[in-house]
């Protein structure tokens, strides 16, 4: 039995979906609770206890970012998660929070993505640790450019054309050559090249459920439900799980 609507009117015609519409969830902790069903909104009723699970899970789902096409991957979804019994935990490595800031490069607004994850510092004390930033390529702060090649000969010459290549670093190194743009990111703070502003908001990417992708943004609205939803969910069977991960770390 489906719990997801197929269209805005059948919300209108089922009450318990109706009540799933209304849910919100106020935090990221409340979230894994939900998806854990170790927290049972009130909205949801527990007479059909093997239902339970899969009503919670229903909830989470962002109504606005349901329709006919996107309603199959998500029941898949919950049917992957029910048979494999997955629960999420902020203490694995599954969950990224990729934050997205506003930063000054001197007087020009650009905006960056700094990628955090769970960090155990010691036994049973974690921190959230800075793991990897994307953005810089689509800001202009990473130049990709080609800008002429090195000569064979410079080392005879004490290679006097370094100066001419470091403004496009990345073009003059082998093919291949991978991209890390914490690095990046790490040097125009130390530098005082770019000044960090404020955060504009959070998408966590999680990697739990296998085969699947999906993001937990927040919704603030008044109709509909709200609060920390899914928003989306991606298939990735057919893509090697390093690959996905270094878009997000911005590992190019």
């Amino acid at each position: 039995m489906s719990v997801l609507p197929v269209s805005a009117q059948t919300w209108g015609t089922n009450p318990m979906l109706n009540h799933l519409q209304a849910a919100r969830v106020n935090s990221l902790n409340e979230f894994i609770h939900r998806f854990n069903a170790e927290e049972i909104p009130d909205h949801i009723p527990l007479s059909d206890t093997t239902d339970i699970r899969k009503l919670c899970l229903a909830a989470l789902f962002d109504i606005n970012q349901l329709d006919s096409n996107s309603i199959p991957q998500a029941e898949e979804f919950i049917r992957r998660v029910l048979e494999s019994n997955i629960l999420l935990n902020l203490h694995d490595s599954n969950i990224y929070a990729e934050t997205h800031c506003r930063f000054l490069y001197g007087k020009r607004e650009v905006d960056i993505n700094v990628v955090l994850q769970y960090d155990e510092v010691k036994p049973d004390i974690y921190r959230w640790a800075i793991v990897g930033a994307n953005g810089l390529l689509e800001a202009g702060l990473i130049d990709t450019a080609y800008g002429g090649a090195i000569s064979p000969v410079q080392n005879e010459v004490n290679f006097l054309e370094l100066e001419q290549a470091f403004p496009h670093l990345y073009a003059n190194t082998p093919p291949g050559t991978k991209i890390e743009q914490l690095s990046s990111l790490m040097a125009l703070l130390s530098t005082k090249t770019l000044r960090y502003q404020f955060c504009k908001g959070i998408t966590y990417h999680c990697y739990a459920v296998p085969g699947f992708h999906f993001t937990i943004n927040q919704k603030n609205r008044l109709t509909g439900n709200s609060g920390w939803l899914i928003t989306s969910v991606t298939n990735i069977s057919n893509t090697p799980m390093i690959l996905i991960k270094n878009l997000i770390l911005g590992k190019q």
